[in-house]
């Protein structure tokens, strides 16, 4: 995941300021959500590595 600086709204609250780009499923997010979805993602792949 990298993040950008161009004008998208967060997928989740639509905000536009300080958004970030996750490269894995290409969808925006304000500085908030991203760290949600990086800690979603986080325990998604704790949960692979316990399978």
């Amino acid at each position: 995941m990298t993040s950008n600086t161009t004008e998208q709204s967060c997928v989740k609250c639509d905000k536009s300021a300080g958004n970030a780009a996750c490269d894995g499923c290409e969808q925006w997010f304000c500085g908030e959500h991203f760290s949600e979805h990086r800690q979603e993602l986080a325990k998604q792949m704790d949960n692979i590595r316990l399978e």
